[in-house]
C-alpha cells in the first residue's frame, strides 16, 4: 500500500490492535489457531496430509525390507534437523516477498527462548492480500520443493524430504495465525505494519462508512 503508518488516521483508519513480536508473538499465535476457519483448517489439512505421506512413506520401507528399521528411523530424524535448518531459507524467502510487495528494508529477529523468528519489514503497511503473499510464500514454495524433490529421490531419501516438509509446515503456525487474524477480519478492511525499534506489531481498521 502506498501509506504510511503516520497517514493511516487521515485515510480513515483507526487502532484496532498491537501486541509485542518479541514476547506476545506465541500468545498472539495460540489465540488465532483456536478460531476454526478456512486458514486454520488449511494449516491443519495440511500438516495431516504431509503426515500421512510421512507415514506412508515410512510403512513401506519398513514392510518391504528395504530397510531396517533402525535406519528408517535415522533417516526420518534428518528431517527434523532439516528442518530447523531451513529456518533462515524461510525468513529470507519472507524477505524477498516483503520486497516484492514494495518494503524498502527488511531485517530479521530471533527469540530463542520461545524459539521463534520473525522477518521485520519497519513501516511498511500491508492490507490482507499483500500480507498473505508474505504469509504464505514460504510454506508453499518450501512445502511444494521438498515434496517434489523427494519423489525423485531414493526411498531412504525421499522419508527425510517428506519428515522435513511436515516439521516445516508445523513450525510456520505464526504464519498461519497471522493470516487466520485477516480472514476473521476481512470485513474490517485491515492493515498492519511492524514497529521495529518498539519491536511491535500494529494493526488498523478502516470502518466500511470511512472508505475514501
Amino acid at each position: 500500500m502506498n501509506l504510511l503508518p503516520e497517514s493511516l488516521p487521515a485515510a480513515g483508519y483507526v487502532l484496532r490492535e498491537s501486541f509485542d513480536y518479541k514476547t506476545e508473538l506465541m500468545t498472539f499465535v495460540q489465540q488465532s489457531l483456536r478460531k476454526w476457519n478456512r486458514v486454520t483448517g488449511t494449516y491443519a489439512a495440511l500438516n495431516v496430509l504431509l503426515l500421512i505421506l510421512m507415514v506412508a512413506q515410512l510403512a513401506w520401507l519398513v514392510a518391504s525390507g528395504v530397510a531396517k528399521v533402525g535406519a528408517v528411523l535415522g533417516y526420518m530424524s534428518y528431517g527434523f534437523t532439516f528442518a530447523f535448518l531451513l529456518v533462515p531459507v524461510h525468513e529470507g524467502l519472507h524477505g524477498l516477498a516483503y520486497y516484492r510487495m514494495g518494503a524498502p528494508k527488511v531485517t530479521y529477529e530471533a527469540n530463542w527462548r520461545q524459539f521463534h523468528f520473525v522477518a521485520v519489514a519497519d513501516r511498511f503497511v500491508a492490507d490482507r492480500r499483500e500480507f498473505w503473499v508474505v504469509a504464505f510464500t514460504p510454506v508453499v514454495l518450501l512445502t511444494l520443493t521438498l515434496v517434489g524433490v523427494g519423489l525423485c529421490l531414493p526411498p531412504l531419501w525421499r522419508l527425510t524430504l517428506f519428515a522435513t516438509a511436515l516439521i516445516h509446515a508445523a513450525l510456520c503456525s505464526g504464519d498461519f495465525a497471522l493470516a487466520s487474524y485477516f480472514w476473521e477480519n476481512r470485513h474490517r478492511h485491515l492493515v498492519t505494519y511492524d514497529d521495529a525499534p518498539g519491536q511491535r506489531v500494529w494493526f488498523y481498521e478502516r470502518p466500511a462508512d470511512s472508505a475514501p
